[in-house]
């Protein structure tokens, strides 16, 4: 659209202030050696020489597509920097992982430029679940901030009711900003690194892996007579070798769809590719990272019968009849980019 966009990308490890070094590691020290503690002496250097070496291909693509600001505290963000803040989407209004990730569900609703005279916008806001997590704190300070809000949308049809009802804020029901670019965009990434072609045509991307969704998958590879291949590592995973943890090249995984004849999934994201690269998929049930998203997304399309519970269910699903899927897919683009448009004018 013609602006120049940065993201506010806040560094989650840092080593400690060298005057503040002695007497951290000094009670670390104390607490392993003396009191028999279960803890790293220098964590901080562990845990990020740790991200550096799983990250490394994720890293490399972020570095190549996207224009980051990468800072330490709040305070490095300057107001005359900018002349509109946008905050969204996956599951960033969610407190246990906004608390997480940024130190406070209240950054997520822009607190850090809360006396800036600034244009504000929330694009397809998540909070990843139709339950009501906000402690009463939370809710007062983050309606008070939203208020501030010159456009509010929101990414699921729970997340209206919970904006109205706990707000008092009419949002927008929009579009997963990736479903704003078009398969041909995605194409030319993996084009562009020539990345070789997937070893088979299952394609596996399965989060939280265990053996029932293992042998689910096996049963329905031998019963459909296709190859799996898998487009993720066991990254979290602290018991096996940190290079078996590396995640693959973002331009593999984008490549699995396009190759992929049927995919199996329990990620929010790879049910979204999967719908954008017109493929038979289905999904497993994830609870623990929010069924909400994809209730909303599948009934969005007409696609709720993607999310299976048994093989048997999964072999008697019919294919997908993408020519409606793919209207609707332009329909809910068009008002996406509409509304940013208007946010952004």
């Amino acid at each position: 659209m013609g602006h120049e966009a940065v993201l506010l990308d806040r560094k989650r490890f840092s080593l400690p202030p060298w005057h503040l070094r002695p007497l951290k590691y000094g009670k670390r020290i104390i607490n392993k050696y003396i009191f028999g503690k279960h803890i790293s002496v220098f964590a901080e250097k562990h845990k990020i020489k740790e991200q550096n070496i799983k990250q490394r291909f994720t890293k490399e693509f972020v570095c190549d597509n996207i224009e980051r600001l990468i800072f330490k505290s709040y305070d490095k963000i300057k107001a005359k920097d900018y002349d509109c803040l946008i905050v969204g989407s996956d599951q960033v209004w969610r407190p246990k992982y906004a608390n997480y990730l940024l130190n406070g569900i209240e950054h997520s609703y822009l607190d850090f430029a809360e006396l800036w005279k600034v244009r504000r916008v929330a694009y397809a806001a998540s909070f990843g679940t139709n339950d009501w997590e906000y402690t009463d704190k939370e809710a007062e300070d983050c309606k008070r901030l939203l208020k501030k809000f010159d456009y509010v949308s929101v990414r699921e049809k729970d997340g209206i009711n919970l904006c109205q009802k706990h707000f008092g804020i009419d949002a927008k029901l929009l579009l997963d900003p990736t479903l704003l670019l078009e398969k041909k965009d995605y194409i030319k990434l993996f084009e562009k690194k020539q990345t070789p072609p997937s070893s088979g045509n299952l394609m596996v991307y399965v989060l939280d892996r265990n053996q029932d969704t293992d042998h689910f998958i096996t049963q329905y590879a031998n019963s459909q007579g296709l190859v799996p291949f898998y487009t993720n590592t066991q990254v979290d995973n602290g018991q096996i070798d940190i290079n078996e943890r590396v995640q693959p090249p973002l331009e593999k995984w984008l490549r699995g769809f396009y190759d992929a004849d049927f995919i199996i999934t329990d990620s929010f994201h790879a049910c979204l590719f999967s719908i954008l690269f017109n493929k038979n998929f289905v999904v497993l049930g994830n609870a623990t990272r929010g069924l909400s998203r994809f209730d909303s997304l599948l009934s969005m399309f007409g696609l709720e019968d993607r999310m299976i519970s048994d093989l048997e269910s999964a072999i008697a699903l019919p294919y997908i009849e993408y020519s409606k899927v793919n209207e609707k897919v332009r329909e809910m683009r068009d008002i996406s980019i509409s509304f940013l448009k208007d946010a952004l004018h």
